[in-house]
């Protein structure tokens, strides 16, 4: 194996281990303060933003189904034997319900002190992802169970509907996660599912047929990051 073929898995190797420790001391911040108040909503707040177009992407391209197989999550039976057809608008309902199940969930295992360890090798990320599979089974059954109400205004009583006031906010805070469609997306996407600067490189070299570097993705990436803190898109 050539050398330039080490060097990226090795980078990728001290950033992973760098994030494990980074989470780690982010983790216990939140252990201090109870889960609760700026700190806490701030890590939500990313939490959120980085979930966001990965569930998107898997419900838009029906790769849902296979992650909740991979997780042994159930109860989406009509969705993986494709009795159902999502539109735009569902999957947006669906991803804002299953985030606002899977942050709460978090905070309450955060403070019951069941939560993420470090000592389990996953990524605070990965590890909310996990948990935003699980909580999408519930979303879905209860948007399936739901279904005859999509034709009509939703029941502002109902005790199993958002407040409508929380998922506006929410979606507002959530829309710039994700950049217009083109190379920033692509790279975005593969991030967050896991892929590695040099194994992005590679797909968006086949892709548009023309030399990219890790180098090149990481710049791709640390703009996106950069924009999600108020500065411009890539």
């Amino acid at each position: 194996m050539a050398d330039d073929d080490i060097e990226p898995d090795l980078d990728a190797e001290l950033e992973r281990k760098a994030r494990l420790a980074g989470d780690a001391a982010l983790y216990a911040r939140l252990v201090e303060v109870g889960f609760v108040g700026p700190d806490f909503e701030a890590v939500a707040d990313a939490l959120a933003r980085y979930a966001y177009p990965i569930l998107t992407a898997w419900l838009a391209g029906g790769q849902i189904v296979h992650e909740c197989a991979r997780k042994g999550v159930g109860g989406i039976r009509s969705l993986a034997a494709g009795e159902i057809t999502l539109t735009r608008h569902d999957i947006d309902d669906l991803v804002q319900d299953t985030l606002l199940i899977a942050l709460t969930r978090f905070q309450h295992a955060g403070q019951q002190g069941t939560g993420w360890s470090p000592h389990g090798g996953a990524l605070l990320r990965s590890y909310f992802i996990g948990g935003c599979l699980f909580a999408f089974a519930g979303a879905y059954q209860h948007w399936e169970r739901q279904r005859p109400r999509h034709t009509s205004p939703a029941d502002p009583d109902s005790p199993h509907t958002p407040d409508p006031a929380d998922v506006v906010a929410l979606r507002e805070t959530l829309r710039a996660a994700l950049p217009p469609p083109g190379r920033a997306r692509t790279a975005v996407l593969l991030d967050a599912a896991g892929y590695t600067h040099a194994e992005i490189a590679r797909i968006l070299q086949d892709k548009e047929g023309r030399d990219v570097t890790p180098r090149a993705v990481e710049a791709l990436l640390y703009r996106h990051r950069t924009s999600l803190k108020g500065g411009h898109r890539p």
